[in-house]
C-alpha cells in the first residue's frame, strides 16, 4: 500500500498516523484518569482542611486554604455557626447557596443516618464548581463542613495538561526519531 511513495512520504505518513493515534486514543484516556485524580485531591484537600479545623478547635475560620471554606453545623439549632469576621452576610452568594443546599440535602442524610459519617460530592453553580465535604463532629450534634472552588482544580488540571503535553512531544519526538534512524540504516 504504501511501497507506491517515496521513503520521505512514507515515513510521513508513518509519523502522521501515530500522531493521530496519539491525540485521539491518548487524550480521551488522560481526561478521563485526570478528572479522577483531580476529584480525589480536591477530597484529600477537604479532609486535610477538616482535619487542621477539628485539630484547632477554633471558630468557623472562614478561608483556611485558597478558595476553601468551613463552617460548623449545629444540628441542634439546625443553623450554621458563623463567628464576628465570617458572617452569612460576607459570603459570597454562590457559597451561601451552597450552605443552603447542603442544609435541605447533604445535612439532613448524614444527620438522619447514624452510621454515615462523611458525605463528599461536588456542585456546581453558575460556572462554579464546588467541592465538599460533611463530617460528624466529635460532638454528636455539630457537623463541619467544608466547601473547596473549583477554582483550585482548575490550577491543578492547566498543570497537570501541560506536563502530558510535553510527554506526548517527547513521544512523537522519540518516534521520528526511531522513523529517521530505522530510514537511515
Amino acid at each position: 500500500m504504501l511501497k507506491r511513495f517515496s521513503l520521505i512520504k512514507q515515513l510521513l505518513i508513518v509519523f502522521g498516523f501515530l500522531a493521530i493515534l496519539d491525540v485521539a486514543l491518548l487524550m480521551p484516556l488522560v481526561d478521563y484518569n485526570m478528572n479522577a485524580i483531580i476529584d480525589k485531591q480536591m477530597y484529600n484537600k477537604l479532609e486535610e482542611v477538616q482535619n487542621s479545623y477539628a485539630y484547632f478547635h477554633s471558630a468557623p475560620p472562614g478561608r483556611m486554604v485558597a478558595h476553601s471554606f468551613s463552617f460548623i453545623y449545629n444540628a441542634t439549632t439546625g443553623a450554621y455557626d458563623f463567628d464576628n469576621n465570617d458572617n452569612n452576610s460576607n459570603l459570597p452568594d454562590n457559597i451561601r447557596m451552597m450552605l443552603s443546599a447542603l442544609s435541605s440535602g447533604a445535612l439532613q442524610s448524614i444527620i438522619n443516618d447514624p452510621h454515615h459519617r462523611v458525605i463528599k460530592d461536588k456542585r456546581t453553580y453558575g460556572q462554579q464548581t464546588y467541592y465538599y465535604r460533611v463530617s460528624k463532629n466529635k460532638n454528636m450534634n455539630t457537623y463541619i463542613v467544608s466547601l473547596l472552588s473549583s477554582d483550585y482544580s482548575d490550577d491543578l488540571v492547566t498543570s497537570m495538561q501541560a506536563r502530558i503535553i510535553y510527554l506526548q512531544y517527547g513521544f512523537l519526538a522519540l518516534s521520528a526519531l526511531v522513523l529517521i534512524l530505522w530510514v537511515l540504516s
